[in-house]
């Protein structure tokens, strides 16, 4: 069994082509969720909807803030 040091012409051909293939779909893709996401963000109910969410999680953030940073007072033990 040899291991050449360096990839051969062929082997490099190969990962260019897979490497486009790659990046062209994740292109595609990116495209295709940017274009899904200004769809949704047109809509009226899911912009309040997401706007209550925004909301409660800063509620909720702010909450898990000062109880994270409580000071617990505990009995001496004697």
């Amino acid at each position: 069994m040899s291991r050449r040091a360096f990839p051969s012409a062929h082997d490099l051909d190969a990962r260019a082509e897979v490497t486009s293939v790659l990046t062209n779909g994740t292109d595609l893709r990116a495209g295709a969720d940017r274009d899904l996401a200004e769809r949704l963000l047109r809509d009226q109910q899911i912009r309040e909807a997401i706007e209550r969410f925004e909301k409660t999680a800063e509620e909720v953030s702010a909450r898990r803030q000062l109880l994270g940073t409580s000071w617990k007072r505990r009995p001496r033990s004697s």
